[in-house]
């Protein structure tokens, strides 16, 4: 019998489902077709009467999942029901925020009596409203963010481009956008942890006592966990809501400046003020947390420092979106540089965290370094010029970076000032002369900065910013002779070696000597090959016999090695055309007989000649 009730119990459920959702499906594509509001009221009623029959049916399961399904159907259509009427009564475009305000309405259902299965259903059939009304209003916000780069095609030519503004959903899509932030504003609001199970903990801590009276030393602490959501799981829920919250009111108020049809000085004020709230935003939740520290350790306050992050990235795409709007004139493109450098520094010196500084003040430095080109450029400077005022930059970045040292922002920002400096190298690099003097500039710069014991690294950079502001110059006056470019390497380098030795003297001379050297004898030594004139040799020839009894004096390997081969080199060079005329001159047999009576004197004194190479060989070996 009961198998019986059973199949027919099973047999009227399928059949009350197949029959509902081709009820369901009718009322939704009558909804749909409606026309005037007044022809969506008689489906609107007939999806609240299926709602109403799914969520009693969802009441009567007793497991979770099918209640879930039904209520998740019943919610869809308590959706549709006054959505239809309601987008039948609004203007053209306006259908996906009438389902959304409906989606909310649905979602107040959270609080009222119901099961939790059914509520939810309810939740999650308007979340998935909610979601598709955000990606209803995505191509939105991606045309009023790139719609300011377009400026790009006519910097300064006076008028507005707003190719990219043309997006087709009016003001219905900052409409959706803001209603989903203040959603989960009021989500993470009213999401509250359950209270721990106390009768668990007190008789886990009753349980301890008598373990302890029972003969144990150390009682154990209470291990009953409590039911429901803990405060460890509600606080990354609150954080992810409230920074998601945050992004999308800054969407809305970006989509809401191509919506709205604004003109350039109203889009370029929203963009500016935007960009400078988020500022002021990220600032105050830092401030707070350093503040006001959570008194209670079972209900924490919800980090700060991701809202914070959250506000600084989108303060800085603000910030970008206003410089773009900004090229359309002079005095904007100076003035709106201007606030935003204000902006920057004010966020950076209002920040109570080293770590939350750093982007607000690399900011800083870049909106410093587009005003050092744009307020010459403005007054007609050429390139050469803007490069050397850009140096400014780097100078004051490495100025202030021992003071910024004990705030945080120190690095970030002395790497930031140095790309104002590559910025000014390459806008010279058509200009052989001024090149040079940039490169000198930056290397006084550089110079500087190596002066601070905690930035000796940049002495290198240093040297080699020097080095090819003089190859430069001396290029550009068309020096050709190698030893012009290769001694100012070579005498510092000397110089810096000596030190070295003089301070370790384990130091190789290979390290302390061996590059300076190299640098000059080798390209000079290539250069005496092809060179007919007899010059060059003799001073090359000088000079390494000088290094060469300079390394055996002080028993040192690299400029003895350097300066003898380099000698023998350009003896060879010297004596080989006398050599291939003496040859020449005598018989042919008389080379083959030399040859072979020298080979007959290395063999009769080998032994020795052995022992003189090893004698050699250690003597080398004992040179520093």
């Amino acid at each position: 019998m009961h198998t019986v009730r059973r199949g027919i119990r099973g047999t009227a459920s399928a059949a009350a489902c197949g029959t509902g959702a081709a009820g369901l499906a009718i009322a939704v594509f009558l909804s749909a077709d409606a026309g005037t509001a007044p022809a969506a009221v008689g489906p609107g009623v007939l999806l609240v009467a299926a709602a109403a029959f799914g969520l009693h049916a969802a009441s009567r399961f007793a497991s979770t999942a099918p209640a879930v399904a039904l209520s998740v159907v019943a919610g869809g259509a308590l959706v549709l029901a006054p959505a239809g009427a309601v987008s039948a009564a609004l203007p053209t475009g306006w259908a996906v925020p009438a389902h959304l305000l409906c989606a909310v309405g649905v979602l107040a259902l959270w609080f009222a009596p119901l099961p939790l299965a059914l509520r939810q259903g309810l939740a999650l059939a308007s979340g998935v409203v909610q979601a598709w009304s955000l990606l209803w209003a995505l191509p939105s916000v991606s045309a009023a963010l790139s719609a300011p780069a377009t400026q790009l095609d006519s910097v300064w030519s006076g008028s507005w481009s707003d190719a990219g503004y043309t997006t087709g959903a009016g003001p219905a899509a900052p409409v959706c956008l803001a209603v989903v932030a203040a959603v989960l504003l009021a989500a993470r609001r009213h999401f509250e942890p359950p209270a721990p199970d106390r009768s668990a903990t007190t008789s886990a801590a009753a349980a301890n006592t008598r373990t302890a009276q029972a003969g144990s030393t150390e009682p154990e602490a209470p291990t009953a966990r409590p039911t429901g959501t803990t405060a460890a799981t509600v606080l990354p829920w609150r954080t992810a809501s409230v920074c998601c919250a945050l992004v999308l009111a800054w969407s809305a108020g970006t989509a809401a400046t191509a919506a709205f049809d604004l003109s350039h000085r109203a889009a370029l004020a929203a963009h500016v003020a935007l960009a400078l709230t988020l500022l002021a935003l990220a600032a105050v939740p830092a401030r707070l947390a350093a503040s006001k520290p959570p008194p209670d350790t079972q209900h924490p306050a919800p980090p700060r420092t991701a809202l914070s992050t959250t506000a600084t990235v989108l303060a800085c795409a603000s910030a970008v979106s206003a410089t773009f709007l900004g090229l359309a004139t002079r005095p904007a493109t100076c003035a709106t540089l201007g606030v935003l450098l204000a902006g920057f520094l004010a966020a950076a010196a209002v920040h109570p965290e080293g770590r939350g500084r750093r982007v607000p003040a690399c900011g800083a430095v870049v909106c410093a370094t587009a005003l050092s080109v744009a307020v010459p450029a403005s007054l007609g400077a050429p390139r050469h010029t803007i490069a050397v005022l850009l140096l400014v930059v780097p100078a004051a970045t490495a100025a202030i970076g021992h003071r910024l040292r004990a705030l945080g922002p120190a690095a970030p920002v002395e790497l930031t000032g140095a790309g104002a400096g590559l910025l000014g190298v390459a806008l010279a690099a058509d200009d052989a002369p001024h090149l040079a003097l940039t490169l000198a500039l930056a290397g006084v710069i550089a110079t500087a900065t190596a002066l601070r014991p905690e930035r000796r690294g940049v002495r290198h950079l240093a040297a080699v910013l020097l080095v090819l502001a003089c190859w430069v110059r001396l290029a550009a006056w068309d020096v050709g002779t190698p030893e012009a470019y290769t001694l100012p390497v070579t005498v510092p380098a000397l110089i810096v070696g000596f030190l070295q030795r003089r301070r370790s003297p384990e130091v190789s001379s290979w390290t302390a000597y061996g590059p300076g050297l190299a640098t000059t004898l080798l390209p000079s030594l290539a250069v005496v090959w092809s060179d007919p004139a007899w010059q060059r040799p003799l001073l090359l020839g000088t000079a390494a016999l000088a290094v060469t009894l300079f390394g055996a004096r002080h028993g040192l390997q690299a400029p003895l090695t350097l300066g003898a081969a380099t000698v023998g080199l350009v003896g060879l060079h010297e004596l080989a055309p006398y050599l291939a005329e003496l040859v020449g001159a005598l018989p042919r047999w008389l080379p083959p007989a030399l040859a072979g009576l020298l080979l007959l004197a290395l063999g009769a004194t080998y032994e020795h000649r052995l022992r003189d190479a090893r004698r050699l060989r250690d003597l080398l070996g004992r040179m520093h």
